[in-house]
């Protein structure tokens, strides 16, 4: 019996898009059952996030950034980590992972680092390496937070002052792991572990995977660490652990390719050493943000089902869910409390990134601002509830009425007609502020209609 391929896609089609989110779990249904749901709805999740975050794109983008950032960030890196008496092995394991299948690459990279002098390089030479430095990182954080749909970025001072801590720890791990990578190994190491039977076992459970570990952790801590949000640990975590085990897979693929890369250069010379390591910086960046949007739409779940099973909130319910988030903020503010974008998202039934475009629209607006834990991504009112009116909310929501010159009749109907209908808004409002909102809005209003 022939198969209908095209039947067949319809189906799965339409179980991915629709009945995927609008089945409801039963309590018939086992753990199993619950978490492959969970986990077949996050890669779904994840799939769309790719194409639309332009993850290939924004990849291509960091390996440009990071040619010419990397040796500046490398020597700054190792100059930092010093102290701790590591930074002699560490510059030849990082350009070894980085230019890994080439070595004419990794030997030029290295030769360059090891030019590098800061103490003849003077205040003006120090300052620029550090603002280069400073400049790479941030081009990773914007990416993060496009991913996380933040559009606030860190102050210069946080970001010089967090960029030193990732320079310090993100190295350290990955010192630890290429170490035990190296030492794990060698036929001598392992012949004196395995004489101790406990040590054998634990190595035959998966003590060679430890090299792996500390690079999850060194991916979480990237995740945790480096967008401007509260980003949970679990969430973190996850992506990390996706983020290492893809590395370790495309490593070892591309390490397997060593008949090709031989005849690579026995055609192309030297200048094979170039799209090699570019090909390889794709693939590391590619990883790096796959792992930062599992991050994402784990953390995020919940609000992408809602986004499933509702549908995307049109103008008229977005202005009242505008309106519901400023009321939020100022019944929290009146309480000395800030309030977050998922927390807004959690108590209206909302997507977290409309939650997050609407409270960038009321900021922009002086409505809200951000509060001083800037990383917390949560907003106070800008000014008092008093002097807030209803009317402002909807007018920062909507966005300037761009009517072109009324030059023929039907022109300047249109704008009569809009200007009646600001003005019939304007009356049916009144004077009504957020401090007269509150009086008349629920502790807990529901989710508007759309």
């Amino acid at each position: 019996m022939a198969v209908d391929l095209g039947a067949l896609r319809q189906r799965v089609h339409r179980y991915l898009e629709r009945d995927l989110w609008q089945r409801r779990v039963r309590p018939e249904d086992g753990r199993a059952t619950r978490v492959g749901r969970a986990a077949l709805q996050l890669g779904v999740v994840v799939a769309q996030g790719v194409s639309r975050d332009q993850l290939l794109l924004r990849a291509s983008a960091l390996t440009y950034f990071a040619m010419l950032s990397l040796i500046p960030i490398l020597a700054v890196a190792i100059g930092l980590v010093g102290a701790f008496g590591v930074s002699e092995g560490l510059a030849r394991a990082v350009v070894d992972r980085i230019a890994v299948g080439s070595p004419q690459a990794g030997e030029y990279i290295l030769d360059l680092v090891k030019r590098v002098n800061f103490r003849s390089f003077g205040a003006v030479g120090g300052a620029s390496l550090l603002v280069t430095t400073v400049l790479g990182l941030s081009n990773v954080e914007a990416t993060f937070n496009a991913i996380w749909g933040i559009e606030r970025q860190r102050s210069p001072m946080r970001r010089f002052s967090d960029y030193l801590a990732v320079l310090v720890v993100a190295p350290l791990l990955f010192t630890a792991a290429v170490s035990l990578a190296t030492s794990l190994r060698s036929d001598t190491f392992v012949a004196q572990l395995l004489e101790h039977p406990l040590l054998k076992q634990a190595y035959e459970l998966g003590l060679g995977q430890v090299p792996t570990l500390l690079l999850w952790l060194g991916f979480s801590f990237l995740y945790w660490f480096l967008p401007n949000t509260s980003v949970r640990i679990g969430p973190a975590l996850l992506g990390g652990l996706v983020a290492a085990l893809l590395f370790a897979l495309a490593q070892a693929i591309y390490i397997g390719f060593n008949v090709g890369v031989a005849r690579a250069n026995a055609i192309f010379g030297s200048f094979a050493a170039l799209p090699l390591l570019l090909v390889w910086l794709y693939v590391s960046w590619t990883v790096v943000l796959l792992g930062c949007e599992v991050a994402f739409s784990a953390q995020n779940l919940a609000s992408f089902r809602l986004a499933r099973v509702g549908e995307e909130p049109g103008p008229a319910a977005r202005e009242a869910i505008g309106v519901l988030v400023a009321s939020r903020v100022a019944r929290a503010f009146r309480s000395g409390e800030g309030v977050t974008a998922e927390q807004a998202a959690g108590d209206l039934d909302v997507p977290v990134r409309t939650i997050r475009a609407i409270l960038a629209d009321l900021e922009a607006a002086g409505i809200v601002a951000a509060r001083g834990g800037e990383e917390l991504d949560s907003y106070q009112l800008g000014r008092a509830a008093e002097s807030v009116s209803v009317r402002e909310v909807l007018e920062a929501l909507r966005g300037r009425t761009a009517l072109p010159s009324p030059e023929n009749p039907a022109d300047r109907v249109v704008r009569g007609l809009i200007e009646e209908v600001d003005a019939g808004i304007a009356g049916a409002l009144g004077g009504r502020t957020l401090a007269d909102l509150l009086r008349d809005v629920p502790v807990d209003p529901a989710r508007p209609a759309s």
